[in-house]
């Protein structure tokens, strides 16, 4: 459906980032975790052996300004643990639980699946796919994540395949690299004719990359693309964040006016192939939760997605939203912006520990499984019983007071019209 955004705010979110920047700045892991915080761990895959396991000393975690800044709010709420665990011991996963109150990734999809799939006992404080349909690999190919959003009836947010034998021009050339493959990255081209066609697959064919495709271009927002930020728990949409980012148009350089109709441009992509990269200007915008609230619904009931994800999209000319593709991974403005994050995890961290709270009350007592779930209610009671988190966290689910209340009040901006400078 054509998508009308609301403004949330005229202050570019730049403001926010940059007031969380500091120089040199390193996590300290606390000898003592306040109980009256979530302890948060992170999952990788260690760079020697073959054994996954839980580690939250990641540079993508210590070192960003949401933990190691002093000024940050997300320090009132969060305690990064640091443990090292072999995932395959049942007695480590137990201490994990014991440890952690929430376990997130902060690598891709792919590298998620590969720590966890084959463990049968996983921690309960995982936030993790329950089902069995290895959607995280799925979703790490583009073209299988494509044939995944046919299959459940969401193909209209996908982009139009392309036939390369009769190509309409420009249109948008990809590898279907898996997440993790080497090159992986940047194998996303414009082809402009068919002179440039030819040689972007003799490039392939040199380069031993036999999958490729090629999508309509997608030329309904100019230089702007669109990221959404979604929590989710066992299928259940917990939050959504939408933001746009502009970048400055390079024959337009005092950026009047997007060109919404002609403008071909790659998603996070900014200036010349040789120059700089400039930054882009960020806006958190609102939308009709009919539509896109609806259809983020669906997808994380299909996937039974436990998590934080984000997704790219563009709009096609007639004003459309068109996913990317869906990236369950530790994303741009969840490493830098306290507000972000905090709508992300919080309510995560609460349906988690909710979860295991019910399953306790449907647990016979006197069974090792009830003594191992009481374990981790202790753990997490002081924090998990404030009313005042509570509170902040329900304010960021989709059906909250608050959430209504904001969006009522704001002004309703077409996206064709949306000339910021």
């Amino acid at each position: 459906m054509i998508l009308r955004f609301m403004l949330l705010s005229l202050i570019p979110l730049a403001a926010l980032i940059a007031s969380g920047a500091t120089a040199d700045c390193h996590y300290k892991f606390p000898k003592k975790i306040n109980p009256r915080r979530v302890r948060l761990c992170s999952s990788q895959l260690p760079q020697w052996g073959n054994h996954p396991e839980v580690e939250a000393s990641l540079p993508a975690l210590h070192n960003s300004s949401l933990f190691c800044s002093t000024k940050s709010v997300v320090l009132n709420f969060f305690s990064l643990v640091n443990v090292s665990i072999d995932l395959h011991s049942r007695s480590d996963v137990l201490r994990i639980e014991r440890s952690c109150d929430l376990v997130i990734s902060v690598t891709n999809g792919l590298t998620f699946y590969k720590t966890f799939h084959s463990i049968k006992n996983k921690p309960l404080v995982l936030a993790y796919p329950s089902n069995k349909s290895d959607v995280l690999l799925t979703w790490s190919d583009k073209l299988r994540w494509k044939q995944w959003m046919i299959g459940i009836g969401l193909g209209h947010y996908v982009a139009k395949s392309i036939d390369l034998s009769a190509p309409a021009f420009p249109f948008i050339l990809k590898a279907t690299l898996s997440e993790g493959d080497d090159g992986s990255k940047g194998i996303v081209f414009v082809v402009q004719d068919q002179q440039e066609l030819q040689s972007r697959l003799t490039y392939f064919k040199e380069n031993n990359i036999t999958r490729y495709f090629g999508e309509e271009a997608l030329t309904g927002m100019g230089r702007l693309h669109g990221v959404v930020y979604l929590s989710a728990f066992k299928g259940r949409l917990l939050s959504v964040q939408c933001y746009l980012y502009k970048f400055r148009d390079l024959e337009d350089p005092v950026g009047a006016r997007q060109r919404l109709d002609r403008s071909v441009f790659l998603s996070g992509v900014g200036g010349s192939a040789d120059g700089p990269k400039p930054r882009p200007t960020v806006y958190r915008v609102n939308y009709e939760e009919g539509d896109l609230a609806t259809t983020l619904r669906k997808v994380a009931k299909k996937a039974q997605f436990s998590g934080v994800m984000c997704i790219k999209f563009k709009m096609n000319p007639f004003g459309r939203i068109v996913f990317l593709g869906f990236e369950p991974s530790w994303c741009r403005d969840l490493q830098r912006i306290d507000t972000v994050f905090m709508e992300a995890y919080l309510p995560l961290a609460f349906y988690t520990q909710a979860y295991i709270r019910r399953r306790l009350r449907n647990t016979d007592s006197n069974s090792a499984f009830s003594e191992r779930l009481q374990r981790i209610v202790d753990g997490s009671h002081v924090w998990f019983d404030d009313k005042s988190i509570q509170q902040l966290a329900a304010g960021y689910s989709l059906s909250s007071k608050k959430n209504k209340a904001m969006t009522a009040d704001l002004p309703s901006i077409s996206l064709f019209d949306l000339s910021f400078s």
